[in-house]
């Protein structure tokens, strides 16, 4: 895991850039100390500005080399996005970038607009999408959205320069959760009957795809397509959001997909109707599912372990133990991503 370090003077300056730009936290409470105390990687909330305006206020609070390039390439995602939005006019939208800046020891900041709508769901409660967020938002919109994320890549590669996140990444990936996930599963009554000989194999397959990572995981990808990280606003034509981009990197172009797939477990046939309308979009059969199997292996194991980790009261330093009403709704899940995971590994 990554160390994190406060920046000591990050709440000063946190305060002297909301006075610069003449704004203020909607909530008075969470202030910058709050969200240091929490080992939050960023200060962010709503603010709002003279007239009533509101705005998204994000900045550095941690003293970490990957979390200011991060911050950085989010800025230039949101300025290169304004640019891609007036060219090509993609299906989904993104809250459009007002100012940012960055000062010494990688403190930076970003005000963006601030959009008011209904999240997809979430991983505290609900564990993944609403059945409503899916029956606003059809599949085969749902596939354009990343289609058209995906043809970001040419302007995003020259302006970004963003990270490749190819089978260095996975095997680093596999392995925290190997660690983490698991080694303590084949200790446990949760475990489906897999030995130490099935993980190895597990991770067999991402090395036997070196070549694939190195041709193919070239597209531009929001990378972190968790269910807080889009909404849908509007009524009478209503529009998929995406936002905190962050993580943004090149990848597979299946890895976005994947994910939302994973997230859409309370629709199955939504489910398999997104996969289907994705691989028409990506074309080339055998390449897709290729780059789905490798996203699948590895997306199926992070939420599996989510699962495990959260029903096992592990890591609590992270996660606070489970409720019961949580507990009743992951006992329901993990059975889920585990027969993903056992698919796709072909146990």
């Amino acid at each position: 895991m990554n160390a994190y370090r406060i920046i000591p003077t990050a709440p000063d300056k946190i305060r002297q850039a909301l006075d610069h730009l003449r704004v203020r936290p909607v909530q008075q409470h969470y202030t910058p100390e709050v969200a240091a105390q929490k080992n939050s990687r960023f200060y962010m909330t709503p603010v709002v500005g003279p007239g009533g305006r509101l705005a998204w206020f994000k900045a550095s609070l941690q003293d970490t080399p990957w979390l200011h390039r991060s911050l950085r390439e989010e800025i230039l995602v949101q300025k290169t996005f304004a640019a891609y939005e007036k060219k090509y006019r993609p299906v989904f939208d993104s809250p459009s970038y007002i100012t940012a800046a960055e000062g010494s020891r990688g403190f930076s900041w970003l005000l963006r607009k601030y959009w008011q709508g209904t999240y997809a769901g979430d991983m505290d409660d609900r564990f993944g999408m609403t059945s409503s967020f899916l029956r606003r938002v059809s599949h085969l919109t749902m596939a354009r959205v990343f289609g058209d994320v995906r043809q970001m890549t040419p302007l995003v590669r020259k302006r970004v320069g963003p990270n490749t996140h190819g089978l260095s990444w996975y095997l680093l990936d596999f392995h925290y959760y190997r660690q983490h996930f698991f080694t303590p599963l084949l200790q446990h009554t949760l475990n489906p009957g897999w030995k130490r000989d099935d993980i190895d194999r597990m991770e067999e397959i991402f090395h036997a795809h070196r070549a694939f990572f190195r041709q193919h995981a070239t597209v531009f990808t929001h990378g972190d397509m968790y269910p807080n990280n889009m909404m849908v606003r509007g009524q009478s034509a209503p529009r998929v959001v995406l936002f905190d981009w962050e993580l943004s990197h090149l990848n597979l172009p299946t890895f976005d997909p994947t994910m939302v797939y994973l997230q859409a477990w309370r629709q199955p046939q939504w489910q398999e109707r997104f996969r289907r309308q994705t691989m028409t979009l990506l074309g080339q059969p055998r390449v897709s599912e290729t780059a789905w199997r490798l996203s699948m292996l590895s997306l199926a194991t992070r939420l599996t372990a989510f699962c495990f980790i959260r029903l096992t009261d592990g890591q609590p330093d992270r996660y606070p133990r489970a409720t019961p009403t949580q507990r009743t709704l992951l006992r329901s899940l993990y059975p889920k991503m585990l027969k993903h995971l056992r698919l796709t590994y072909g146990h």
